[in-house]
């Protein structure tokens, strides 16, 4: 089976055609474009927050495009893309699920570590703090279970974890 990656919508920043104007001139994109960037790559999951998309491929590979603000797209800075750019952190994990919040971005490993990362002013992104990451940055604090999926909102983020059967209560 083959996968091809179309997207269509408002604002081309967000719809990674390596463009800067919409196509015909209008505001937006009524008919689905494929994102020839990714064409040689095979796409299993998308994910679109409010100004941003991010894409798996199967060899556990995360891309993203859009708004960068508040590092939502995972490279170390707030940098706008038109075209999918590889999340380059994530490289040494193979990630098998991706979601997105409002303005964050949720990638799971295939060992059940949930990296997060964007905007976390209500500790959303559940480091502990109320800060913004730039950077996928792993949830810790988990050693008994891993994580399985993960969703989140405006404000909040909510995941299921599967817990490990072990002798995690050893006097």
């Amino acid at each position: 089976m083959t996968l091809d990656m179309f997207i269509l919508g408002d604002q081309v920043t967000r719809l990674g055609h390596g463009e800067t104007n919409n196509r015909g001139g209008s505001s937006t994109n009524e008919i689905p474009h494929k994102i020839k960037a990714l064409k040689k790559k095979k796409c299993i999951s998308v994910a679109c927050g409010w100004c941003h998309t991010v894409v798996l491929t199967d060899d556990g590979q995360v891309y993203t495009f859009g708004g960068g603000w508040l590092g939502l797209l995972g490279h170390g800075d707030e940098v706008t893309r038109t075209s999918p750019k590889l999340v380059e952190r994530l490289l040494k994990h193979k990630i098998v699920y991706i979601n997105t919040g409002w303005n964050m971005t949720l990638a799971i490993d295939d060992q059940g570590r949930l990296f997060t990362f964007g905007r976390g002013n209500t500790g959303q992104l559940g480091h502990g703090d109320n800060c913004s990451y730039d950077i996928p940055t792993p949830v810790m604090g988990y050693k008994y279970g891993k994580f399985i999926c993960a969703s989140a909102g405006y404000k909040n983020t909510a995941a299921l974890f599967e817990i490990i059967e072990t002798s995690m209560y050893i006097d």
